[in-house]
């Protein structure tokens, strides 16, 4: 009996199959020529039947007829020769040897490639693929070097040889849509990164390429459209996870997007500097944004995904498929991008950085050119910010640096008004509705918001010249969001209050402005602790002190002195009148989250290192062009983050909120003028000693903290003798806790 039952060895078998293959019946799809091959070619005995069952499918009519399938059709043909190819190299004699199985298909595809290239060469991209797909599974079951690797060696480099002159013909103006879509997808596939594309593309015109790249990915008809097909789907059908799956998961742009990606990112950072490259890489990512703009609009017009997915269930396969298919989005838009950006920070690779840098007119042409490609990219992010929310605050590598680099490139090549009116756009009412209401119910509009006081706060860091009248509207429109007690996104809220410290720690010292400081100051008060945790308030505190302390503005005829006066005393009086006793409901430390998408900082401005030296960084691999670290915050809660049984039990949180309140006015003391240093101590010991027995014992030893720990030598030396002198505290035996002694 035959060992091998599904093979087809009798001659009246396989004249049927060459029968079948050379003259089909009409209902004979692509599927079913390749389940005969798949079914014959791993058994094949003889090397003469192989060739003729070769020959025959490459000029079958079905998938290489003069009514071509569609690319996605034929995409399987790679598929099913990689499984072919792995199953030959599992199944064991008497079937023909694995040397001659290759030998055979490797003359068999040149003689037929070379035979006609103009009609032949695409015919032999795929299969070429399916091929090398294989070829991990071949390393590991053929592991000998002295029988094998030789081999497999040469064999390799014939087929890559074979395949870049094939792809080059394939590539010609003339070719049909879908040969070209399933030429890219071969090549995606087939080229390693330790590969030198160029090899592949020849005299091919990669700027055809990119252009038909990206119309794959992100055209009208492009393979990223397929999320329209979730809203012909319900949630509630019992085979969702297997319907999506083959209609979405396994279409071949949406499965190997990120090869595809991959690609297009390498042909980017290849790109010349002409202006038709320029050209090209705007109508890409003009395109891209178009896709964006669509993708986001459907989002957020599908109740089901407008949700976000905070609440998603592991069980839900129906969401759970969109938000992967949105992830991959993301992935492969920011792969994109970064090739983007490389080519404009790589041209060190090229020699030319400092032909751009040393001509006036070469680098202004070029920073406009960093300018609207970049304003763009920024667009598009907006556009996903959805996706990156979901994923979780904090980004990853590639996205925060395309994102900072951008941001920055932008913000330093700013003509006027031109940033500013941008950021305006994004959050004006053909995008976005601030209603509370609105924006309570819509995930993806909040994404927004989210997204462009980012923007701002990298605005009021960054830029060197501000426009006063955008000042005045970033302020107001932040302030309306931070303020608004029907909103219920906490984190919107956070990054809103993030902007608003940002602008005060920015801001001139005027009369107007100290009474902007004075309404902010009594919305932290009103917000906390309900909205703000003591943390947030103390740090809001600190940043608002340190601003006014630092340029006094005197008064005349008023009840104050000067604006430190006036500070001081406002937040004196918010303090003495919070009533003793009132419990914080929930006392854990909660630190701000910064409007960008990195709330802390390890990367220095990428600009700037390229201007500093431009021979010897490389940009691209020792910065992630993220924006400059802030000025840390004093921090009177040093081992609150800690378990609450370290520190021999003592408590490093506030319990009420007076406790809070005055632990934030703490925060101030280290910028107190000398001049009114003891002043200001008498009255925070007042307000001390008139809060309850539990807030005193809790409150002196922060305020000796603050004393012992964050202050300069002048302030300290005068601390210490009002802390031993004036208080007596070594008789009263005042803070003498161990845990917060640190002299």
């Amino acid at each position: 009996m035959d060992a091998f039952p599904h093979q087809l060895q009798t001659p009246l078998e396989l004249d049927y199959l060459v029968n079948t293959l050379r003259s089909p019946n009409p209902s004979l799809t692509v599927q079913n020529v390749l389940g005969y091959l798949y079914n014959y070619l791993p058994y094949v005995k003889h090397e003469h039947n192989l060739r003729i069952v070769l020959a025959s499918f490459l000029n079958n009519p079905v998938c290489f007829g003069a009514e071509l399938p569609s690319f996605v059709d034929n995409y399987l043909i790679i598929e099913v020769f990689k499984l072919i190819t792995e199953k030959k190299l599992k199944v064991s004699q008497p079937t023909l040897p694995v040397k001659a199985f290759y030998r055979v298909l490797e003359k068999e595809l040149h003689n037929f490639a070379l035979f006609d290239p103009l009609k032949n060469s695409w015919k032999v991209l795929p299969i070429i693929a399916g091929i090398s797909l294989a070829n991990t599974c071949r390393d590991q079951l053929l592991p000998s070097f002295i029988e094998h690797r030789w081999f497999f060696s040469d064999f390799d480099s014939s087929m890559r040889s074979l395949f870049a002159k094939s792809f080059q013909t394939s590539m010609l103006g003339t070719a049909h849509i879908d040969i070209v879509n399933l030429s890219l997808i071969s090549l995606a596939l087939i080229y390693k990164p330790s590969g030198t594309l160029q090899d592949y593309l020849g005299l091919a015109d990669s700027k055809l390429v990119i252009r038909k790249l990206t119309n794959l990915l992100y055209g009208p008809s492009g393979g990223a459209q397929i999320y329209g097909f979730f809203a012909h789907c319900s949630p509630n059908d019992k085979n969702i996870e297997q319907l999506l799956t083959r209609n979405v998961l396994q279409h071949p742009t949406v499965k190997h997007l990120n090869r595809l990606s991959f690609l297009l990112e390498k042909l980017f950072q290849d790109l010349d500097y002409s202006p038709e490259s320029h050209d090209l890489v705007c109508e890409s990512v003009a395109l891209i944004l178009v896709f964006d703009r669509k993708i986001n609009y459907f989002t957020e017009s599908q109740e089901f995904f407008n949700k976000g997915t905070q609440n998603l269930k592991d069980g839900d396969m129906f969401a759970q498929q969109y938000w992967f298919l949105m992830k991959s989005i993301l992935f492969s838009q920011v792969l994109i991008f970064q090739g983007m950006i490389s080519r404009f920070l790589s041209l060190k690779k090229r020699g030319l950085l400092s032909q751009f840098f040393s001509s006036k007119k070469h680098s202004s042409r070029f920073e406009c050119q960093y300018r609207e490609i970049c304003s763009t990219m920024l667009h598009c992010l907006y556009y996903l910010n959805f996706i990156l929310m979901a994923i979780g605050q904090g980004g990853f590598d590639g996205y925060n640096f395309i994102y900072y680099v951008a941001l920055e490139i932008v913000l330093q090549n700013n003509s006027p008004k031109r940033f500013e009116y941008f950021s305006r756009l994004l959050i004006g009412n053909y995008e976005v509705n601030l209603h509370p209401q609105t924006l309570n119910c819509s995930y993806v509009a909040r994404c927004k918001v989210l997204f462009v006081l980012g923007l701002w706060e990298n605005y009021l860091q960054q830029s060197h010249v501000k426009d006063k009248e955008f000042l005045e509207y970033l302020y107001a429109t932040t302030f309306d969001i931070v303020k608004d007690p029907y909103l219920q996104d906490d984190d919107l809220c956070e990054a809103g209050h993030s902007v608003m410290l940002s602008y005060f720690s920015g801001m001139e010292n005027s009369r107007e402005n100290m009474q902007k400081v004075l309404q902010y100051f009594e919305l932290l008060i009103g917000q906390f602790p309900q909205r703000l945790s003591a943390y947030q308030l103390s740090v809001a505190v600190e940043t608002l002190g340190k601003k006014i302390m630092a340029h006094s503005m005197s008064y005349d005829n008023s009840l104050y002195k000067n604006t430190i006066d006036e500070f001081l005393s406002f937040v004196y009086n918010k303090c003495f009148d919070t009533v003793p006793g009132q419990s914080i409901e929930n006392p854990k430390v909660v630190l701000f989250n910064s409007a960008q998408p990195i709330s802390e900082i390890e990367a220095s401005s990428t600009m700037s290192q390229l201007k500093d030296d431009s021979g010897t960084t490389n940009i691209i691999d020792d910065n992630k062009g993220e924006k400059p670290r802030d000025a840390a915050y004093i921090d009177v809660f040093s081992t609150a983050r800690n378990d609450p049984t370290e520190n021999f039990g003592i408590r490093e949180t506030p319990n009420t909120s007076r406790e809070g309140i005055i632990m934030a006015f703490m925060n101030v003391v280290p910028y107190l003028p000398m001049s009114v240093f003891i002043h200001w101590l008498n009255k925070i010991w007042r307000l001390i000693m008139s809060s309850n027995k539990e807030e005193q014992n809790f409150l002196i030893g922060k305020l000796w903290k603050c004393l012992s720990e964050n202050l300069d030598l002048n302030r300290c030396e005068i601390a210490y003798k009002w802390w031993y002198e004036t208080l007596r505290a070594a008789e009263l035996n005042l803070g003498h806790q161990p845990a917060l002694f640190k002299l």
